[in-house]
């Protein structure tokens, strides 16, 4: 249970005389241990929210992407990488590069 002061000062037109008074029955009324377990739900309930639509946003461009891969026959495939190319091109040349440097790196250590 939270309690927003300025809230209840507006709520009773009460002014800040009366917010200090308020505020140590709610320090009093409930233990540090109702306290902390408040905030900590509240915690885990943003981070929840976070991670769920993450991992949503993820899934739904998996499908999307899957979805597309069947939907397209090589053709289309191709067309689509080349209007990507077009559009996107620094980015396309650095992805490709840094990838390149990747797999490099990864067989030159598997032969050594």
């Amino acid at each position: 249970m939270s309690m927003n002061l300025r809230r209840n000062e507006r709520a009773t037109g009460s002014h800040d005389d009366d917010a200090a008074p308020q505020a140590a029955n709610y320090l009093r009324s409930h233990s540090i241990d109702e306290m902390a377990n408040d905030v900590q739900d509240k915690v885990d309930a943003v981070t929840e929210s976070r991670f769920n639509k993450a991992t949503k946003a993820a899934a739904d461009a998996l499908e999307r992407s899957g979805d597309y891969l069947q939907d397209q026959d090589v053709n289309g495939l191709r067309g689509g990488l080349k209007k990507m190319i077009r559009r996107y091109p620094i980015p396309i040349l650095l992805i490709t590069a840094v990838v390149t440097f990747m797999l490099g790196r990864k067989i030159f250590q598997t032969f050594r």
